[in-house]
């Protein structure tokens, strides 16, 4: 099941080797005013998280934030964008302020937006500028109708120190080999890995232990290792943008949904499922978003979501809506 992943296109692959947003040279929004609607509505949300879409294209597809109920959030660019922003945000008076985290991050911009019935108004003023994008002020980010878990946490973390289960793992990889392409492998050569890098998304960790997601730093390889079988599962420096955990085929077990990008000179994005009882890839959609329109993947903690439709499966094939 080996998966050859990049989220960059050749042309754009150095410029877009960065983990978190920080400054760009782009023109000046200016700092237009903004009419006070009168009484903060109710915020945050009652929902777990909400997802805001930016009015405008973003960079090769939707900019969305996620603001999530524990005071954490996640944004976006487009999915020619090889990082998501991540931070903590407060409201306060109808203004929420989006702080990034500098410790993962490498900076701390800020982030301010009126709050309105109509959803999020970026304010210019006191804000630091996205990357990639042109957001001006008084542009409107409108809630997207799905109500979402935290995804933050199904997001696999690629500069994590964790060495949960390292050894275990490279003592496997040493003795046993991995699974690819149906077959098993012992060629992989061990003596130039430096380091092991647990980098499982914590959601889907602490609803399935016997699922951990490694990555060689030395390599750039990521292995699947579930119920002690080491499964080859590259993304090639790290673009899979979610990892969930859904019962795609009502048989009791939550099986791994892989929402990524790709592609080696042309970036394609894509969702697949890996059934974690047969091992067996299944592909759902991919698209080239350089010709295609770029679809939003969101997730409930339930059901899959994809463009606001509801994926489900049936007789030997997923259905979503009118999209497939």
């Amino acid at each position: 099941m080996k998966k050859v992943l990049s989220g960059l296109i050749a042309a754009l692959a150095a410029l877009l080797l960065v983990s978190c947003a920080g400054t760009a040279d782009v023109p000046d929004a200016g700092t237009a005013d903004v009419p006070d609607t009168g009484a903060a509505p109710a915020f945050p949300p009652k929902d777990p998280s909400k997802l805001y879409v930016w009015e405008k294209p973003g960079f090769g597809g939707d900019f969305t934030i996620t603001l999530n109920a524990d005071g954490t959030y996640s944004y976006y660019a487009g999915y020619l964008s090889s990082y998501i922003g991540i931070g903590t945000w407060k409201s306060e008076n109808g203004v929420l302020t989006m702080t990034e985290n500098k410790e993962l991050c490498g900076n701390d911009n800020v982030f301010r937006f009126r709050v309105g019935d109509d959803g999020l108004r970026y304010i210019a003023d006191g804000s630091s500028k996205f990357i990639y994008v042109n957001v001006q002020d008084g542009d409107r980010f409108q809630v997207f109708g799905e109500t979402l878990v935290n995804q933050q946490n199904y997001i696999p973390d690629y500069s994590s120190a964790s060495t949960l289960h390292a050894d275990v793992f490279l003592e496997k990889l040493k003795r046993d080999g991995y699974h690819d392409g149906g077959k098993i492998k012992k060629d992989y050569n061990t003596n130039n890995i430096k380091r092991i890098r647990n980098i499982t998304p914590p959601a889907v960790l602490e609803e399935n232990p016997d699922l951990e997601l490694f990555f060689t730093e030395d390599g750039y390889h990521c292995f699947l290792m579930v119920r002690g079988e080491i499964y080859r599962y590259d993304t090639l420096g790290g673009s899979h943008h979610l990892l969930v955990l859904w019962d795609y085929d009502g048989n009791g077990t939550k099986d791994l949904v892989s929402y990524h990008s790709w592609g080696s000179g042309v970036s394609y994005l894509s969702v697949t499922v890996t059934d974690l009882t047969t091992m067996e890839e299944l592909p759902v959609i991919t698209r080239m978003i350089l010709r295609e329109p770029a679809f939003r993947f969101t997730y409930n903690g339930e059901s899959v979501f994809i463009d606001g439709k509801e994926l489900t499966f049936s007789d030997g094939a997923f259905h979503c809506g009118d999209l497939f």
